[in-house]
């Protein structure tokens, strides 16, 4: 997915979530449930990036470092 700021995002089964530029991919810290399978990512129009795994839902606020966290509903 492409966020409003030109990042590309790539949710990887088993492997994580990764940033694209310049045709490589950096892995983003983030916790375990990352790893797990993601079913959606994304940015709502604050700026929050929100990952939705099978077991977990993730977020990152705009403007904080790129791990995600584990987020109550």
């Amino acid at each position: 997915m492409q966020l409003r700021d030109g990042t590309v995002l790539a949710a990887v089964p088993t492997k994580g979530l990764f940033r694209v530029e310049d045709f490589t991919a950096q892995l983003l810290p983030s916790p375990p449930e990352v790893k797990e399978l993601v079913r959606v990512l994304f940015e709502d129009s604050t700026g929050t990036l929100w990952a939705g795994s099978e077991q977990k839902l993730l977020a990152r606020a705009p403007g904080a470092d790129d791990r995600l966290s584990t987020t109550r509903l």
